[in-house]
């Protein structure tokens, strides 16, 4: 067997089967001891105070779906603008557990219509990758050609240093389904002890100051398969005038332009952040098809007064690519427009304020009736 191209994040998600997560639970994640999610719709809004958690919320799923990464934690870092890491530390994910404490495990556990997913990330100071003739495993070393090496072969065995590992384990109710450990050194390898025979849905993170960036792939790739009215027709719900969209090469660069019934295409980045952000968000949407999307901070580069539409369009691109999204918001404005773009009778969405209590954080959930309440008497729900 063969693994050759790109990554073992692709090899890792094919493996993967599709679900929505309807609810979930955290455990010595980052700054969460416990936190139970007990309802996630296709549309999910997370509020609260500063400080309280809501980015960790986004942070723990995209961990839950990289889990067969061997950089997962290095990901971490990097979401949050944290660009070197050393990795000379003997606690190098020890930033992730719950007051620095490595010795409790950290457990992501996420729910379907049926089944529950737990994943668990646990120290390993004297790991001993288990030798067993004829068995091999895959090991993957960034740089390398993905494939089946075995356990013995491997530079000569493991070091002192390599020992210290992360161990990577995911069941499906009591079932163990995938295992693998990443080792100590700065290329992180990574053993896969027991390859994942399922397939579950693609998370994709979009951090505020990186929607300025125009996935041009996802673009072109929509264009070649005859697909990209859909996005048009997107942008018509914000912007009527958008007859069109193309990319155009300019200099070395590809800038994606847009036609609004001038005389000449202009650059989609002179309409403004909004439009930017938004044509993101989209595209973001149309290469995660059957994925979860979680976007951090959504109301960022958006005028209030369009919030509705916005709303309207992000409504319509989740159900065109059944794409769950699950973002977290500041604003009042940004929670009262969502709440007046579903029905009330709607189940596709919901939103979730964290809180911090005396015993941790709390998460409480609001229906479409608990929100309309809470707007009628000017509480504070954010």
């Amino acid at each position: 067997m063969s693994l050759n191209v790109l990554s073992l994040t692709r090899y890792f998600l094919t493996k993967l089967r599709c679900f929505m997560i309807k609810s979930m639970k955290i455990e010595n994640f980052k700054g969460f001891k416990e936190l139970n999610l007990p309802r996630l719709t296709k549309i999910t809004l997370l509020g609260g105070m500063n400080n309280v958690g809501k980015s960790s919320v986004l942070d723990s799923i995209f961990l839950f779906f990289s889990g067969g990464q061997q950089d997962l934690f290095i990901k971490q870092y990097g979401l949050r603008g944290i660009n070197e890491v050393s990795m000379d530390r003997s606690d190098i994910w020890a930033d992730f557990f719950y007051e620095l404490n490595i010795n409790e495990d950290i457990k992501i556990s996420l729910r379907d219509e049926a089944v529950k997913y737990v994943l668990e990330c646990r120290y390993d100071h004297e790991y001993r990758p288990n030798v067993n003739g004829a068995r091999q495993q895959i090991v993957v070393q960034r740089g390398t050609e993905l494939g089946m090496t075995p356990i013995a072969n491997m530079n000569g065995g493991i070091s002192a240093e390599e020992r210290v590992s992360l161990g990577i384990v995911l069941h499906k109710e009591e079932k163990l389904i995938y295992q693998a450990h990443i080792l100590r050194n700065p290329f992180q390898p990574i053993v896969i002890e027991k390859p994942l025979e399922e397939k579950l849905r693609i998370a994709k993170m979009l951090m505020p100051d990186r929607r300025r960036f125009i996935d041009v792939r996802a673009l072109s790739e929509l264009d070649i398969s005859n697909r990209l009215s859909m996005i048009i027709d997107l942008l018509k719900i914000i912007e009527p005038r958008v007859k069109g969209v193309s990319l155009a090469q300019v200099s070395n660069l590809g800038e994606i332009y847009i036609d609004i019934g001038l005389p000449r295409k202009m650059p989609i980045k002179m309409m403004g952040d909004g439009m930017t952000h938004l044509l993101s968000i989209f595209l973001a949407m149309a290469s995660n098809v059957h994925g979860v999307l979680l976007i951090d901070e959504i109301e960022n580069g958006l005028y209030y007064e369009t919030m509705p539409n916005v709303w309207k369009g992000i409504k319509k691109a989740s159900e065109v690519f059944d794409c769950q999204i699950i973002a977290t918001t500041h604003s009042y404005e940004c929670l009262k427009s969502i709440y007046e773009s579903f029905d009330e009778e709607n189940d596709d969405f919901s939103y979730v304020r964290l809180e911090r209590r005396e015993k941790g954080i709390h998460a409480e959930v609001y229906n479409q009736k608990d929100l309309e309440w809470a707007f009628e008497n000017n509480l504070e729900v954010r």
